[in-house]
C-alpha cells in the first residue's frame, strides 16, 4: 500500500514540475519576440499594376542578415519578426529591373 502511494506521490511531483517547466519554457519563447517588428507593403509597376511572385529582400544594414520572401497573388509582402534596425528593402520578379529602398 505504501508503495502505491508513493509511487501516485512521484508520479504528482512529476506532473508538477513538467506544468512548471512547460510555463516557463512558453514564457521565454514569447520573449523573444518582443521589440521584433514587420515590414511589409505590396510590390507594384509604374502602371500600378501589383507583382505577384516577385522575390523581396529585407536587408538589415547593420548586421547583415537578410530575409527573402514573395509577394503574394495580390503582391503583398510582409517580413515579421525582424529586429529594430536600419533596412534594406530590395524586389525583383524574374526578367525585370530590380527595385530598392532604404529604411
Amino acid at each position: 500500500m505504501t508503495r502505491i502511494l508513493n509511487t501516485r506521490i512521484m508520479g504528482l511531483i512529476c506532473a508538477v514540475v513538467l506544468a512548471i517547466v512547460s510555463v516557463f519554457s512558453c514564457t521565454s519563447i514569447m520573449a523573444q519576440t518582443t521589440g521584433a517588428g514587420t515590414i511589409n507593403g505590396t510590390i507594384s509597376d509604374a502602371n500600378k499594376a501589383v507583382i505577384p511572385n516577385a522575390v523581396v529582400t529585407v536587408t538589415n544594414t547593420d548586421t547583415g542578415i537578410a530575409h527573402t520572401i514573395k509577394t503574394n497573388s495580390a503582391g503583398i509582402y510582409a517580413a515579421p519578426f525582424l529586429q529594430p534596425g536600419h533596412y534594406k528593402v530590395a524586389a525583383q520578379q524574374p526578367a525585370s529591373a530590380k527595385w530598392k529602398r532604404q529604411i
